[in-house]
């Protein structure tokens, strides 16, 4: 069965507020890949790609970022074993030790 995209959402599939695209003149529409929706601004997790338009996820160590790769950090997540790790001001990294 069909349903209408929520009104957000220029393109919806796996259910009506699922956007995989946002209208350009409606605010927000940049595209929040997290969770699918369209934002006003990137949340925590993500990162602005100006030439989409849309918020890609950062790369797993960075709990906050620049970028999609690793060296785009701006803060660190923890480990899948819960050790802390720290940024390299120098190289934007998250690394385990200073």
């Amino acid at each position: 069965m069909c349903e209408l995209c929520d009104w957000k959402c220029a393109d919806c599939e796996l259910s009506a507020t699922e956007c995989f695209d946002c209208w350009d003149s409606v605010t927000p529409n940049i595209l929040n890949w997290l969770n699918f929706t369209c934002v006003s601004e990137c949340p925590a997790g993500t990162y602005y790609d100006e030439t989409l338009n849309e918020c890609p996820v950062c790369n797993y160590v960075c709990k906050t970022c620049t970028g999609g790769d690793a060296n785009s950090c701006s803060s660190c997540n923890k480990t899948e074993t819960d050790a802390l790790l720290y940024l390299d001001p120098e190289t934007s990294e998250c690394v385990l030790s200073c």
